[in-house]
C-alpha cells in the first residue's frame, strides 16, 4: 500500500512538471511565431514597397517587444 501511494504522489508531481514545460513550449513557440510574423510584415514591406505608415509598423514592432518581455518574465516567474 506504501509503494502505490508513493507512486502516485511523485506521479502528480510529474505531471505538473509536464505541465509547466508544456506552457513554457507554448510561450516559447508564441513568441517564435510572433517574430516569425513581424518578419514577414518587414519583408512584404520591403518587397512590393507597399505604403504602410511608419506609425502602424512600429505599433506592431512595440507590441511583439512587450509580448516578449512579457513572456519572459512570466517565464522567470514561474520556473526560477
Amino acid at each position: 500500500m506504501h509503494k502505490t501511494s508513493g507512486r502516485g504522489k511523485s506521479r502528480k508531481a510529474g505531471g505538473l512538471v509536464k505541465s509547466n514545460f508544456l506552457v513554457r513550449i507554448m510561450l516559447l513557440l508564441l513568441l517564435r511565431l510572433l517574430l516569425w510574423l513581424k518578419e514577414l510584415l518587414m519583408s512584404v514591406v520591403n518587397l512590393h514597397q507597399v505604403q504602410v505608415s511608419p506609425w502602424l509598423v512600429t505599433k506592431f514592432a512595440l507590441i511583439v517587444e512587450g509580448m516578449r518581455e512579457q513572456s519572459s518574465s512570466f517565464v522567470q516567474l514561474a520556473f526560477f
